[in-house]
C-alpha cells in the first residue's frame, strides 16, 4: 500500500451529524454535549412544520458511538440523520 493510501485510511477527519429533536429538547442536548470530547453544535435549524429543530453536530470520528449513546440517553425520541465529512462551509 502506498504512503498516500495509508495516510488516507488513517486520517481522522472531523464529521458532522444531524440530530432532529422536538424544539423544547434542544437545550437538553446542548447541556449533554460537553460529556463527549470534541463535540459541538454547529447549527440549530427550525423545522417549523414539525415543531422540531435539526441540530448539526460536529464530532471527531472516534467519538461517534459515545455521541450517539449520549444523544439517545438525552432525547430517546430524537432522529439521527446521515453522518458526513465535516465541511466548514455547510451550515
Amino acid at each position: 500500500m502506498s504512503d498516500i493510501a495509508s495516510h488516507a485510511m488513517n486520517r481522522q477527519d472531523p464529521r458532522a451529524m444531524c440530530f432532529t429533536v422536538p424544539d423544547g429538547d434542544a437545550a437538553r442536548v446542548r447541556r449533554a454535549l460537553p460529556a463527549v470530547s470534541g463535540c459541538a453544535i454547529r447549527s440549530c435549524v427550525p423545522q417549523c412544520s414539525r415543531k422540531a429543530v435539526r441540530l448539526v453536530i460536529d464530532f471527531p470520528p472516534q467519538a461517534q458511538a459515545e455521541l450517539m449513546r449520549v444523544l439517545l440517553a438525552c432525547v430517546p425520541s430524537g432522529e439521527f440523520g446521515r453522518v458526513v465529512a465535516h465541511d466548514p462551509l455547510i451550515h
